[in-house]
């Protein structure tokens, strides 16, 4: 059998086929659609979300909305 870069076989003590590792970074493109599929791996989907709302608000942002809308609803309901 020819050895493939970024490809490792383990086989029992007999010779038979035990485990395979593969280099996603090498053969990656053919494999993760199958990852995908059977959910090992996220979808592509999840990752460009996260990607999307990684640069999104922040702990300070989040502070002074909360701190708005507490104050929005004392002043509502004791009218100060």
């Amino acid at each position: 059998m020819a050895r493939i870069a970024g490809i490792k076989l383990y086989k029992t003590s007999t010779g038979k086929l035990k485990a395979v590792t593969v280099d996603l970074k090498k053969h990656g493109s053919m494999i993760n659609p199958y990852l995908e599929k059977i959910g090992i791996i996220e979808a592509k989907e999840r990752e460009e979300f996260e990607k999307k709302w990684k640069s999104g608000i922040t702990g300070e942002e989040v502070k002074k909305r909360i701190i708005a809308h507490i104050d929005k609803v004392w002043k509502e309901k004791y009218g100060v």
